[in-house]
């Protein structure tokens, strides 16, 4: 799939995932249009179909949803369903009835059965139950994947579901509660020493352990296997390496130079335990390589979060 001779329409293109891949294609001089939340409503299905048949893309890239950090997945899971099912629904009819060409979907590492024991290979989809905190969130993302198949069947649509760790860097939501494992302890952090607490306080106990990847590196990555790959089977996409969730505290509270005390809250859900996803079907295919190693990219998104933040 050669990006720049096709149309591409990027939905989601103000979240964070999405508005890096966008920085990222115009570095490239890949051309693509955007259809924020404002301009249209996915989840209003009459209102979408005419905006997206107006622009006439051959691949839609879709990063759109209602998503946060654990407290959200654990806190609503109705909104999860409610609002990221019919989107998804609503696109792939659209996508279909304006015969796409490709419709790329952002799968995660939540869609995967909960296990402690091994890292995750994509043959082990749909074959055991999601991790409560996650259920409605990783059902959704499980739902994108039949809904491929199911469409590729009926109506010959072509659609990806590449299947991303733990994303951090620039331009994630940075909040203490609602968001995610890196960007959450970066504000715990600076706020401690900010205001010279003498302990920063963590959910669970430290030891679950997730597969980090730089944004700048998953946007590449997503580049190149778009190039490269044209099958409806779903794909990881990582540097099938984890870190324990203490690991990465420890790390943050030495980048922001906290002189406090880490206190793990064992009351609060420590979430699935091992999250790290096999990554040996996609090395046979793209000789993308993560490159940023995790203390320079955090590094580099606590230094980008305190210039933005001043």
């Amino acid at each position: 799939m050669n990006l720049k001779k096709n149309k591409i329409l990027i939905l989601g293109s103000t979240g964070f995932f999405g508005s890096n891949f966008c920085r990222k294609l115009e570095e490239k001089k890949i051309e693509f249009s955007t259809l924020t939340k404002n301009q249209c409503d996915l989840l209003n299905y009459e209102t979408s179909f005419k905006k997206i048949k107006r622009i006439n893309p051959s691949i839609i890239f879709n990063f759109a949803g209602k998503v946060g950090g654990i407290d959200f997945n654990i806190n609503k899971p109705a909104e999860i369903i409610f609002n990221n099912v019919k989107i998804t629904l609503n696109l792939f009819q659209i996508s279909s009835k304006l015969n796409i060409t490709r419709l790329v979907n952002i799968g995660s590492s939540c869609s995967y059965p909960d296990t402690k024991f091994s890292d995750l290979k994509e043959k082990k989809l749909f074959t055991g139950p999601l991790h409560p905190t996650v259920e409605a969130y990783g059902f959704w993302k499980l739902l994108s994947i039949v809904a491929t198949k199911s469409y590729n069947k009926q109506t010959k649509l072509n659609s990806l579901n590449i299947i991303f760790p733990s994303l951090y860097g620039p331009f994630d939501k940075f909040d203490k509660v609602n968001s995610h494992v890196v960007s959450s302890l970066i504000v715990k952090f600076l706020e401690a020493k900010k205001k010279n607490k003498e302990f920063v306080k963590c959910w669970g106990n430290g030891k679950p352990v997730r597969e980090f990847l730089f944004i700048e590196d998953a946007c590449e990555a997503l580049i190149e296997i778009c190039k490269s790959y044209n099958n409806i089977e779903p794909i990881n996409i990582g540097i099938g390496k984890g870190y324990s969730v203490k690991k990465i505290a420890k790390i943050i509270k030495k980048l922001t130079s906290f002189k406090g005390e880490i206190l793990w809250d064992k009351n609060m859900s420590n979430g699935a335990m091992k999250k790290v996803l096999n990554n040996e079907k996609m090395m046979k295919i793209i000789k993308w390589r993560g490159k940023t190693e995790i203390e320079l990219g955090i590094a580099k998104t606590i230094s980008w979060y305190s210039d933005s933040f001043k």
